[in-house]
């Protein structure tokens, strides 16, 4: 039989290991977000402020009712 410690080692590698992936699947997530928003900035930006004041005075309208 496996002793207790060598279980939990290889629960914390384990562990460990799915951190480690989390924490590069979601820098590649980010670093993806980054390009395509560098990318739109020149083309939408003025649509994207527009498509903001419109959330932001639909909010402020949901809120005040």
């Amino acid at each position: 039989m496996a002793s207790a410690g060598g279980v939990n080692k290889q629960l914390a590698t384990k562990k460990i290991q799915a951190v480690v992936i989390a924490v590069n699947q979601a820098r590649s997530l980010i670093a993806l977000f980054k390009i395509f928003c560098y990318s739109q900035l020149s083309v939408n930006w003025s649509l994207v402020i527009g498509h903001w004041s419109l959330v932001i005075g639909h909010w402020s309208l949901v809120i005040s009712h």
